[in-house]
């Protein structure tokens, strides 16, 4: 409400100050104009809300970005026994034309390259198959 009637008080102000009366506004004018002084700053409050909501309650995380960033990241971040970084396009791009079966079936059932070696399930024997084809589909979502 203050950030309404100050940039109301202002674009009166600016007005008032200018002095020349051979371009003064008719009153329908100014109200025109005070109205949209208001619904600009009615836009602005609105946005600077959902912002806050947003930093205060962000959106729910995907259980594939929940999984790579509690397992998966360690290594996929630093590029540990070859495996791929996320977000590197070069090294996804021939792994992703393999298609996505074949990325799930090597991240469930482990997989040996010749740079590298990646164990069954990430080594977390527990994770679901669920879960570890999100995490997937989110590592190749980030790497494209």
């Amino acid at each position: 409400m203050r950030l309404k009637q100050l940039v109301l008080v202002l674009a009166l102000s600016s007005l008032a100050a200018c002095g020349d009366r051979r371009n003064e506004q008719s009153p329908t004018e100014r109200t025109s104009l005070v109205k949209k002084v208001e619904q600009m700053s009615s836009k602005r409050l609105e946005t600077a809300k959902q912002s806050s909501r947003e930093a205060i309650d962000p959106p729910p995380a995907t259980p594939g970005k929940n999984v790579y960033w509690g397992k998966c990241m360690a290594c996929h971040s630093a590029g540990v026994a070859g495996a791929p970084k996320v977000g590197d396009a070069g090294q996804w791009r021939a792994r992703i034309a393999q298609g996505m079966n074949r990325l799930y079936e090597n991240a469930i059932n482990g997989f040996r390259g010749s740079t590298g070696y990646m164990p069954p399930k990430g080594g977390y024997p527990r994770l679901s198959e669920d879960d570890v084809k999100a995490a997937v589909a989110y590592m190749v979502s980030m790497s494209q």
